[in-house]
């Protein structure tokens, strides 16, 4: 316990304290699971009387996630501000960059190299140049880190949404950099330029005046300690020697470093000068190897010391004895051409003693005569090694591509490429939820962040249609033509909404826009004596319409002028007593409505779409198109049902149009090319291609080289013709796909043809869930809980308020990471979390809001809590838990327990990411696994 105490006090702290809370918060009922932190945090203040218990013989499993609670508790303390934008951040402190420049996004399945080709030293200090001195003259070098090469192939790294193939339940974003060892399937190349040549006089096959001298690579001081040439075979080698700690110590002399956190105190015990020189350390109490220069030896903990130089002072100036130049947690480089006459790369590297057989090394060189060289660059590159068990490196959020290589030293120097995650652009839900296995809602937010739950889709008693059991949906408007109020005989006056229907407004001329306000209405009633229309904006409210009346004797009886959104959309009453449309209308369902649902100044069967807060486009039904009479007909795959919900299509002799006017309910289904399966309907939501960075979406511009226009189109499948008049979604047809807008009504569908493959990945197998991630950053979690017992999924998508792009940077050296959530700058409290035992609680349960973590069997506070479970009346079952609230005296008591001690570490990794799920009253009860755990309402 007094480990985790200490743990818990080394929290990392980010910011400055804010007041602590005086009061007590107290009573369960004052808050339940769905505003937790609350009552431990309220309004970003902690609350100081709050408990954190476990038991005294508590698993490791306990106190892990006790302490992962108590950190996501001081996160939650916290002082938040208004930022600039409305996007979240991420900075790094230190010599980094991220790999997004202005306005080019790193986007989702773009390579690194197609952001950035080339780093230098205006980009990062660690790439700083420097000079170098030798006798045969001076040159500048300059250092360049490459993730693309013109005209040759690296294989740069990309964030991708995959699963990790080390654990295929581990999906999520990785930075992913591809294994391979042949030299294209390199992920970055290292170049070292000598802007003059770095000239040396050859002597006896060695550049002596290359020797000594030093070099910065990659953030790390090298010197050259021993060089190799043979010029009849093209032949180079140079061995350089860096490290943590650089000195000089005099034969005798002792001092003490720091590496990594620990203490080595170095003695200079000897220094042989009989030829070739040698030097003795002791190193904490521990003699070495006789090291000549050049040389390194490995201490029992791993790191290496080095020595570089040994110089004699045998004439004894001035008070010297001899002199140790040497590193302390040295990296050893020996880079080695066998060619340096042509282009290609060698396999010739060796670091820290060993060989790097996924490191390539390239020297350009000039003979300037028999007895001397200048080199003029070298070349280095790295192809990925990763980690046994895994075929390619995935770099979770948070972490550098070095923790996830086996041989990390070939990165070379102390830089890393980091990822951080993908931007908070903050996002706009949509989500498809059923009703039982025969009704679908659906809930989407407008751009105004307006929210809209409307009946989508439904199946009774073998009919299948747009709405619920007794109302529509609407979003194909009706047909008025040629109407005036001389005219009493309007041949096509189709109206299509009635009585408590539901129909989309959005100001969208071509349907193809994203910055129109979209609605859902529902039209409540008409007063026929007020001549007033009633109205239901299902975000907003009630609304009120007078209409003008035309003519009696026509087919309309009435004109208004309906304002949404300031947006004027006409509507037209139907004649409730016009002979000619009463034939086979239900009871009660006169005085429909034709509307003008687009807009566009007409009502000539225009299909609406819903513009969704982010700019995601939403058509409700796949449609096909065909021209007649230069209007526009769709041919709905699924009839709005009822008897003016009508498929339009042909025409007469005369070239009129003629509606289909289908009488009762009755089951439409398209075979139209655009559909795998013919008792299937598709939801669709297409994202423009002027939203994309540089107009298209990465993975097209990836795998294709397009520099067209593309939009992003995710298609929903729905099974709509299961037995027992069941319907769902088709979890095989969820498609991510791309197509090319069109200019005008007669083949702006082609936006939803939803060409492409199943993106989504399975991340438990137990867990019934699959997700995925497009690449604008729209995330989907689609939801099967078939294997329970119930055959109707559900679908959650995040849609993103801006293209999402993925936090890739270069870091070089210490840094430190600071994000913030959108449009929030915050600063985390200093807070001391009072962790006891349940033994050091003793009977002062009551004098504290407490959070207890482990089971009644392993924790003795919980018994003392009425209304928590005991250690007898445990009822749960393996890979079970709980979190529950219960009332504590004047204070409030949290439990989190599971059956075994992995099972509470689930419930307390729940917990402490509460936000990602939704708990609801006082208890809750967690099953699952740890890396995919589901919550269930008790």
């Amino acid at each position: 316990m007094q480990r985790l105490k200490q743990a818990i006090k080394r929290m990392a702290t980010i910011g400055t304290a804010v007041a602590m809370l005086g009061a007590t918060i107290s009573g369960a009922a004052a808050a339940g699971l769905a505003d937790y932190p609350t009552p431990f945090v309220k309004n970003g203040v902690y609350n100081t009387n709050t408990a954190f218990v476990v038991g005294a013989n508590a698993a490791a499993s306990d106190t892990l996630g006790l302490a992962e609670i108590a950190t996501n508790i001081q996160f939650q303390s916290k002082t938040c501000v208004a930022g600039s934008s409305g996007a979240g951040s991420t900075a790094i402190s230190g010599d980094s960059i991220g790999i997004s420049e202005g306005s080019d996004l790193l986007e989702v399945r773009e390579t690194v190299g197609s952001v950035r080709e080339t780093l230098t030293e205006l980009d990062l200090d660690g790439l700083r140049g420097g000079i170098v001195t030798t006798d045969e003259g001076t040159t500048e070098y300059n250092q360049y880190l490459r993730f693309s090469v013109s005209g040759e192939s690296l294989t740069s790294p990309q964030v991708n949404f995959t699963s990790n193939d080390a654990n295929v339940e581990d999906v999520s974003d990785f930075l992913v950099v591809k294994e391979g060892a042949n030299i294209t399937k390199a992920f970055f190349e290292y170049e070292l330029e000598f802007e003059e040549g770095l000239e040396s006089d050859i002597v006896s096959n060695k550049l002596d005046d290359l020797e000594d001298e030093e070099l910065v690579i990659l953030g790390t001081v090298y010197n050259v300690v021993d060089t190799r040439v043979d010029t009849t075979n093209n032949e180079i080698t140079l061995e350089l020697l860096g490290g943590n700690v650089y000195d000089v110590l005099e034969e005798g002399e002792e001092k003490t470093y720091t590496v990594n956190g620990k203490d080595y105190k170095v003695e200079v015990l000897i220094i042989e000068d009989t030829s070739p020189e040698t030097v003795t350390f002791r190193i904490n109490g521990k003699l070495s190897d006789q090291l000549q220069e050049g040389e390194t030896e490995t201490l029992d903990d791993g790191i290496l010391v080095g020595v570089s130089d040994l110089i004699n002072n045998d004439a004894g100036e001035a008070g010297s004895g001899d002199l140790a130049e040497f590193y302390l947690g040295a990296n050893k480089l020996e880079l080695r051409d066998n060619e340096y006459g042509d282009d290609v790369f060698e396999q010739r590297v060796g670091i820290d003693n060993e060989n790097i057989e996924d490191a390539f090394v390239q020297f350009k060189l000039n003979e300037i005569d028999s007895t001397s060289i200048e080199i003029t660059s070298i070349k280095y590159r790295l192809t990925a090694d990763a980690l046994p068990g895994m075929s390619d490196v995935y770099v979770p959020a948070g972490h550098g591509v070095k923790e996830y290589l086996d041989e990390p030293q070939g990165m070379l120097g102390n830089w890393d490429l980091r990822y951080e995650g993908l931007t908070d652009t903050g996002v706009s839900l949509i989500k498809l939820d059923p009703s039982g296995d025969d009704q679908y809602k659906l809930t989407l937010e407008n751009r105004q962040g307006e929210v809209y739950t409307i009946p989508y889709l439904s199946r009774q008693g073998g009919v299948l249609k747009y709405g619920d059991e007794d109302d529509e949906f609407i979003f194909i408007e009706g047909l008025v033509d040629n109407l005036t109020s001389s005219n009493t005989n309007i041949a096509n006056f189709t109206p299509n909404i009635g009585d408590d229907d539901f129909f989309v407004l959005s100001d969208m001329d071509q349907g193809l826009d994203d910055t129109s306000t979209s609605k859902v209405v529902r039209y409540e009633s008409i007063d026929t004596s007020n001549r007033q229309l009633l109205f239901d904006d299902l975000a907003s409210g009630s609304r009120q319409f007078t209409y003008t009346v035309l003519n009696t004797n026509m087919s309309a009886i009435g004109r208004a002028d309906l304002v949404f959104g300031g947006n004027t959309y006409v509507a037209y009453v139907e004649n409730g007593t016009n002979a000619n449309h009463t034939a086979g209308r239900a009871a009660g369902s006169g005085y429909r409505l034709a509307v003008d649902l687009n807009n566009d100044g007409d009502i000539r069967v225009d299909e609406v779409r819903f513009t969704t807060n982010g700019g995601g486009i939403i058509d409700f039904g796949r449609t096909r198109i065909a021209s007649g009479n230069g209007v526009t007909i769709h041919d709905i795959n699924i009839s709005g049902v009822g008897f003016y919900d009508t498929i339009y299509g042909g025409t007469n002799a005369t070239g009129a149009i003629v509606p289909k006017v289908v009488v009762g309910d009755t089951l439409v289904l398209g075979t139209g090319t655009n559909l795998t399966d013919a008792n299937m309907t598709v939801l669709s939501l297409a994202t423009l291609s002027e939203n994309f960075d540089e107009n298209t979406p990465a993975s097209v511009k990836e795998r294709t080289t397009s520099t067209s226009a593309q939009n992003e189109v995710l298609s929903i499948g729905f099974d709509v013709a299961r037995a027992n008049n069941e319907m769902g979604i088709n979890t095989s047809f969820v498609r991510l796909g791309n197509s090319t807008w069109g200019t005008g009504n007669s083949t702006d569908d082609a936006a939803f043809d939803g060409v492409g493959v199943t993106f989504l990945e399975e991340p438990d197998a137990n867990e019934d869930h699959d997700v995925g991630l497009t690449d604008y950053g729209a995330y989907v979690d689609l939801y099967d809980p078939s294997t329970s017992g119930s055959d109707a999924e559900s679908m959650t998508i995040e849609y993103p308020l801006k293209q999402r792009g993925a936090e890739v940077f270069i870091t070089m050296g210490d840094t430190t990471t600071t994000k913030t959530k959108g449009g929030e700058i915050c600063t985390v409290a200093n807070i001391s979390p009072r962790t006891l035992l349940d033994s050091e609680l003793g009977s002062r349960t009551s004098d504290y809001d407490i959070i207890l973590v482990g089971g009644p069997c392993a924790n003795m506070a919980v018994e003392k809590v009425e209304g928590l479970p005991t250690c007898s009346g445990w009822s749960y079952n393996p890979g079970e838990a709980i979190i529950q609230l219960a009332d504590n005296g004047d204070h409030v008591a949290l439990l989190v327990a599971g059956t075994d001690a992995i099972d509470t570490r689930m419930a307390a990794k729940v917990l402490a990411n509460s936000e990602d799920y939704d708990l609801m009253g006082d208890s809750v009860m967690i099953s699952g696994t740890l890396s995919s755990p589901k919550v269930t309402q008790q």
